[in-house]
């Protein structure tokens, strides 16, 4: 069994799992998979943790208190360290509604259920992750959670005398491989309905934690088969090189895709010690690197997010640079005057008790709970901000409900928060109900379709709109995008309630992609040759930073519009050109959405009223999906009706 020791490699190791996460996270050409670090982590973790509890137990020595005030010595004064810094920067850096959902990261983070809020509230490699300094904390509350579930395991199968350990290990090695094997499986079936539940949830991380654990109990090579570990070690380096190139944000993951960086890590791990190929690891750059990981992997992510939004752009270039060695210096110093410190103390001469580390714990627990609920109660603060734009940046989160409420949302819009309609099923005959007395004009598309829904529907009451919107489907057809129902959705729009539904037209809108355009062709002929209208509402007007942060940097109303249009995000005036081009030469009938928002580039972002028009990077309230209705209106777009017979109407849908 593996005993108690330093070993090198395996800070080694941690140095290359947080390289690959920092190159990530600060996009650097070519490090696509670079998240596979944290799985690294996992692993490392497994390992680590299940050999100190087994020589405890086996030693007679366990204790609860024991082990968790190890743990809270290893990880919480860093923690805290990030999380008071972080508020800190925040305070001054974020407007209200971005505060308040920092605050919320904040409590979660110290609960820990990091991982749960994340899975409920957003992706990882989403937009809003820019906008999330304690995104990277989800990690933290996995291993948290393993550290409450695990020891209990161990002690029940194995108990706590030593002599009853060796006979009871083969059915706590059963249980790791069963519980890895359970870990891939399910997390591939939930990755077919769910990504971001098996992305966050500890379940679906078992295999990392139970690879690293089953190490413990696999001895080491006799010494003249000792030669067997360079290849080993070289094929582990390998395999995790290859994931940090070759896997990409957004593929399938964990599930089987996770199963590489595991064995790779498992790998390197088992023969970190190979006296010629571990000299990649025990050299001592890796060391260094491995030796700050921890503190180095709090601070980085926030100190990006915070840069990045104190400055309302993406760093690049030299920048980049600078920014890791900044991360490194800061991560270099906590580690000096905070990781280490409350880690050895207790082999120092002078240092807290447990008890007294306890309610030093307790009391920075209990500041920043207190802290963040004041956040959450002062609705973020509105009070640190000019009193001309108070008002519509206090109010962005009543705009962002008020844009569910009439988008539909539940009933025919489909998001990250609702999977299903409210009847239960994929479509609500409420939404595709079509009106005899009226024209019928069915939208089809993503969160960006459904704000045309509200701003249509609103400026013409005279049409009948039927709704079919799902968060980030866009209307094609083919699409490969399986959550929230989309393919089953598009397949029922597309297959079969048009070839039936005898309605005078169809309208396409959606965030659209350089990507979508061939597919997007071949929907258009389809449609087109159904002998139904077809009218494509072109990509919206999209900034970055987002707009509520022009203007709560900004800071006051003169001269506010222009300057946010400069923020307009070119490349989507771009997509807008070609997909005229292929809209017209498909025969359907074009209206540019930036033209219609931006007419002479002039972006307009406060409704007369006060109220912000766009709640995001795009996404309108609905005061701007009117506006967005009445520019269409402006470029000639009409709802006229095709004569088709009343008892044939009436007979569809529903």
């Amino acid at each position: 069994m593996e005993t108690r020791s330093y070993r090198p490699d395996i800070d080694g190791l941690r140095g290359l799992a947080m390289l690959a996460v920092l190159l990530f996270h600060y996009r650097l050409a070519g490090i696509s998979g670079g998240f596979i670090g944290v799985d690294v982590f996992f692993v490392i973790s497994g390992f680590l943790i299940t050999r100190n509890i087994l020589q405890d137990i086996q030693a007679g020595t366990w204790s609860y208190g024991r082990f968790y005030t190890r743990r809270t010595r290893r990880l919480f004064p860093a923690l805290y360290a990030t999380l008071t810094g972080s508020f800190l920067a925040t305070t001054v850096i974020l407007m209200p509604n971005d505060l308040e959902w920092f605050a919320t990261t904040a409590l979660h983070s110290i609960v820990p259920t990091s991982n749960f809020l994340y899975w409920m509230k957003l992706g990882y490699f989403g937009p809003t992750a820019g906008h999330t300094p304690l995104l990277h904390t989800w990690s933290l509350s996995v291993e948290e959670q393993f550290y409450l579930v695990w020891p209990a395991l161990m002690l029940l199968v194995l108990g706590r005398a030593a002599g009853r350990g060796p006979g009871r290990s083969r059915w706590l090695i059963g249980f790791l491989v069963l519980a890895g094997a359970f870990s891939v499986w399910g997390g591939q079936r939930v990755l077919e309905s769910d990504a971001r539940a098996a992305f966050y949830l500890m379940p679906f991380r078992i295999v990392e934690l139970a690879a690293g654990a089953l190490l413990v109990w696999l001895p080491r090579l006799p010494e003249q088969r000792r030669w067997v570990e360079e290849p080993l070690l070289a094929a582990g380096l390998t395999l995790v090189v290859y994931c940090i190139f070759a896997y990409e944000g957004g593929m399938p993951f964990p599930g089987i895709n996770a199963l590489l960086p595991t064995l790779g890590a498992t790998l390197i791990l088992y023969a970190g010690r190979a006296p010629r190929t571990g000299l990649i690891l025990r050299n001592p750059v890796m060391i260094g690197i491995g030796l700050i990981s921890y503190s180095l992997y709090l601070v980085h992510w926030p100190l990006l997010v915070l840069t990045e939004l104190a400055l309302m752009r993406p760093i690049g270039g030299w920048e980049k640079g600078a920014m890791m060695l900044a991360s490194a210096a800061l991560a270099w110093t906590m580690v000096r005057l905070v990781e280490r410190p409350f880690r050895e103390a207790p082999r120092r001469p002078r240092h807290l008790s447990p008890a007294a580390f306890g309610l030093s714990c307790a009391g920075l627990t209990i500041v920043l709970l207190w802290t963040s609920s004041l956040v959450l109660v002062g609705d973020g603060w509105p009070w640190r901000i000019p009193a001309e734009i108070r008002a519509p940046i206090a109010g962005l989160e009543l705009a962002r409900q008020n844009r569910e409420a009439r988008n539909r949302t539940g009933i025919c819009h489909l998001n990250m928060w609702v999977g299903r309609t409210a009847l239960g099923g994929y479509v609500d005959d409420r939404c595709m109900r079509v009106d005899p007395g009226r024209p019928n004009y069915l939208i089809i598309g993503d969160s960006h379709g459904a704000d045309r829904y509200t701003g249509l529907s609103s400026l013409y009451p005279e049409v009948n709109f039927l709704q079919m919107t799902t968060a980030s489907c866009r209307p094609l057809m083919d699409t490969d995008f399986r959550e929230y129902h989309c393919q089953e959705r598009m397949e029922y729009a597309f297959r079969d309630y048009l070839p039936r539904g005898k309605i005078d037209g169809v309208v396409l809108a959606g965030r659209w992609q350089a990507g979508d355009l061939g597919r997007l062709e071949k929907t258009l002929a389809y449609v087109r040759g159904l002998g139904i209208r077809v009218i494509v509402l072109g990509p919206a007007a999209e900034f970055v930073p987002w707009v509520a942060d022009l203007v709560f940097h900004y800071g006051r109303r003169e001269g506010l519009e222009d300057w946010v249009s400069r923020f307009l995000v070119p490349e989507r005036r771009e997509l807008d050109q070609r997909m005229r081009r292929l809209s017209e030469a498909s025969g359907a009938d074009y209206y540019s959405s930036i033209d219609a928002f931006c007419p002479a580039g002039h972006c307009p972002v406060l409704s007369p009223d006060g109220k912000l028009l766009i709640v995001d990077y795009g996404h309108q309230s609905p005061a701007g999906a009117l506006v967005q209705a009445k520019g269409y209106k402006d470029l000639g777009l009409a709802f006229p009706r095709v004569r088709v017979p009343a008892a044939t109407m009436a007979s569809v849908g529903g």
